[in-house]
């Protein structure tokens, strides 16, 4: 390095999003201006939630289900009120009161409650939106006789005949595989949704 001279090596994005993994919250100072008026803020706070969600999940019909959020950072920035989403789409909390709680029971499970759960957490600072846990409910079972899609609570040739079709036909029912062969929806058509099948398939409920 010359003398009198000071370099500073440029930050990673990976660098940035590993700094601001252990921030709950944010304080400072900005003033903005235009050709008319100044305006600033001083000390204005941002507030940060960090929000464990389980991994991706299989389960059988009729199974109880609950997803639980843990709040592992962020508390302390409230108050804020909660609300699950599923698929994007806000649950009704008159229906099941649990929608606004961490914890989300969605009892007995059903094929509808497939599908990828968020929790959208509101304070005075605005909307923070977690990451989607998925659950997947008899994803082996997929399959009704005359190889026809559909749900029948068996796991037969038929299951195979849709699985195959659907996965070359790129359709939703056979993205149920991840890198490593780990059960998840990952977009992509590969060899990790036929060994996550094949896995459910025999796995009984």
């Amino acid at each position: 390095m010359a003398q009198g001279h000071a370099y500073r090596r440029c930050a990673h994005e990976a660098e940035f999003r590993a700094a601001l993994a252990a921030v709950t919250s944010l304080q400072f100072r900005a003033e903005f201006s235009n050709s008319v008026d100044t305006g600033s803020l001083d000390n204005a706070r941002l507030s940060l939630y960090t929000v464990a969600l389980p991994a991706p999940r299989a389960v059988c019909s009729g199974e109880q289900v609950q997803i639980i959020a843990e709040l592992t950072s962020g508390a302390e920035n409230g108050p804020y009120t909660l609300r699950w989403r599923k698929d994007g789409a806000p649950m009704d909390a008159i229906a099941n009161p649990s929608v606004v709680t961490l914890l989300l029971d969605l009892g007995a499970a059903a094929v509808g409650d497939a599908g990828r759960y968020d929790l959208l957490i509101t304070s005075a600072c605005g909307e923070h939106a977690t990451a989607a846990a998925q659950l997947m409910v008899d994803p082996a079972d997929v399959g009704v006789p005359g190889g026809v899609p559909g749900h029948d609570g068996t796991r037969d040739n038929n299951d195979f005949v849709v699985f195959i079709d659907a996965f070359f036909g790129q359709r939703v029912e056979a993205d149920v595989g991840s890198q490593g062969g780990q059960l998840g929806s990952d977009d992509a058509f590969d060899n990790n949704d036929f060994v996550v099948f094949i896995d459910q398939f025999f796995t009984e409920c």
